[in-house]
């Protein structure tokens, strides 16, 4: 196997684990680059492997988004969309994951210059990931499920996760940590909550991956090696979502904080170091 090709692998294989798993890509990312000097992916490469990972939700969510897919008919009817707001499962989860994401769109353009500008700050990174323990921590204690179905989730709080969701921006942070946290404390089913996330994940996956386009050029990966790290990212995606909805139903999603804690107290560290 060439060198690209490694690194086309250990990149997907990041991307799948951490774009899912709540300990926050970013913030591993800005560990390593002090560490190792390990950097982001160049722009078209990261594109590749942000469908891979957009993929394992299609596919591990496929009942749901093909059901999405089939409730636009609704639509065509403005007279009845009332109606389907309330009887209709998936037309009101379609519904309430366009609510979520109009705050996270709202953040994502306000404000994030100055959420990714805290990427160079080890100090800022340490806080994101205390941040993370806090909410994971809190998650096992505070959680009392009120919303069991989607006809039961109230659009407040689609909006409210949607805000955690763009606050996620900044590293060290975990988008999945904060965003199933926030819908558990607010009474969402624990796989109500997971399944809300993960489908929240696919148009700010779209909406990033447009920001991104104008920017991508050519890849200096092979072909190949752009080939499997879409792949690795892809399979890795679609087991950590296995497991993260594994763990979340048996409410254990605070297992994570103690890593969360380890790396706050890396960022810390290697901060003081003046790393």
């Amino acid at each position: 196997m060439s060198p690209e090709s490694v690194h086309a692998a250990v990149l997907g294989l990041v991307q799948g684990l951490c774009e899912f798993l709540p300990v926050s890509s970013s913030g591993h990312l800005a560990l390593a680059q002090a560490l190792y000097g390990f950097g982001e992916p160049e722009v078209f490469f990261d594109l590749i492997l942000h469908l891979g990972t957009l993929l394992a939700v299609c596919v591990f969510y496929r009942r749901e988004v093909a059901g999405l897919a089939g409730e636009l008919r609704c639509l065509a009817r403005p007279s009845g969309l009332r109606t389907s707001y309330r009887v209709r499962p998936l037309f009101r989860l379609g519904v309430l994951i366009v609510l979520g994401s109009i705050p996270t769109a709202a953040i994502g353009l306000l404000f994030e210059d100055f959420l990714t500008s805290m990427f160079s700050s080890l100090k800022a990174v340490g806080i994101g990931f205390l941040i993370t323990v806090a909410v994971l921590v809190a998650s096992r204690f505070l959680k009392t499920a009120v919303y069991k179905s989607e006809l039961e989730f109230p659009a407040w709080a689609a909006l409210i996760i949607g805000l955690s969701q763009g606050i996620a921006i900044s590293p060290g942070i975990s988008r999945s940590g904060i965003t199933i946290c926030v819908a558990l404390m607010l009474g969402l089913e624990s796989s109500l909550a997971a399944r809300y996330s993960f489908l929240l994940s696919v148009p700010a996956i779209l909406g990033g991956l447009l920001l991104k386009l104008s920017d991508a050029d050519s890849s200096s990966f092979p072909a190949q090696a752009a080939a499997l790290g879409f792949a690795v990212s892809a399979l890795s995606g679609f087991l950590a979502l296995k497991l993260l909805t594994f763990i979340v139903n048996r409410e254990r999603f605070h297992y994570f904080a103690p890593w969360c804690l380890a790396a706050a107290l890396l960022a810390f560290h290697l901060f003081s170091k003046g790393m």
